[in-house]
């Protein structure tokens, strides 16, 4: 699943490419074809790069977490692990 998530994820770059060459621009059914296909990842890979933002996050956090000594930091670091979690 990952693995399809990434494709998509660059198959939405290569369109935003696409959606700036002067070529699809004036082709008035390339364009529609392009953003139709944009339009249909851009809330998957949004939601994709958030997720792995915020797994990221997670790993960081954890790893200073590993290294804190001061409680309001542990509390902080703790709290924003949550945080990410729920995404």
């Amino acid at each position: 699943m990952l693995e399809n998530l990434e494709h998509m994820r660059e198959n939405f770059k290569e369109l935003e490419k696409k959606l700036a060459d002067p070529e699809v621009l004036s082709d008035t059914d390339k364009f529609k074809k392009v953003s139709r296909e944009y339009n249909q990842l851009k809330p998957i890979v949004e939601k994709y790069n958030e997720i792995r933002a915020a797994e990221d996050m997670i790993e960081e956090n954890t790893e200073l977490l590993k290294e804190a000594e001061d409680k309001e930091m542990i509390d902080l670091l703790k709290a924003e692990i949550d945080e990410n979690k729920k995404i």
